[in-house]
């Protein structure tokens, strides 16, 4: 899930939800979908970064490991 782009190497830069191609603070308002799950209506799937079904500290170990993280192309 999430929004991915690529780097100038090629690799997968998760964590662009806004229209920048920076990961960023402006993609941070994922934490509004923390603890959400599909059955919800809210539960946005792209939001769900490891694909387990609910938006958890998983999917923020994942943003924060993208963090400042600039691609190039979506």
């Amino acid at each position: 899930g999430g929004a991915v782009g690529r780097d100038e190497e090629g690799n997968a830069v998760v964590g662009l939800f806004d229209e920048d191609l920076t990961v960023g603070f402006s993609d941070f308002f994922f934490a509004e979908q923390f603890g959400r799950r599909p059955e919800e209506p809210a539960f946005d799937q792209k939001f769900d970064l490891d694909g387990d079904g609910l938006v958890s500290f998983g999917d923020f170990f994942i943003f924060a490991e993208n963090f400042g993280k600039v691609a190039v192309s979506r």
